[in-house]
């Protein structure tokens, strides 16, 4: 069942053809993909709500004005800087859904 004669794909040229197809189609991927991939910066400058950045700042300061003055030991500190963060989340969420 051998056929005597090459076949028009087993050539230099159709392995060449095949090759620029295989760089076109790589670049066109890698061009969509880097276009439509958002930056970290750009999720972060949108996720971040001004409000609860005074909100958590405020009540940080709190929290290390009672650890400072012998209020509350670290472990005191730890709990209520997460209760403060859950508040403060609740109170003023994330702009971005």
């Amino acid at each position: 069942m051998s056929s005597s004669g090459n076949h028009w794909l087993d050539t230099t040229l159709a392995r060449w053809m095949a090759l620029s197809v295989c760089i076109i189609a790589t670049t066109i991927a890698i061009f969509i993909h880097n276009s439509f991939l958002p930056t970290q910066n750009t999720l972060l400058k949108e996720a971040v709500n001004k409000d609860y950045v005074a909100c958590i700042t405020n009540r940080g300061s709190e929290i290390d004005t009672m650890l400072t003055e012998g209020m509350v030991d670290q472990q005191q500190a730890a709990l209520f800087r997460s209760r403060a963060s859950s508040f403060c989340y609740a109170k003023f969420p994330p702009t971005n859904p």
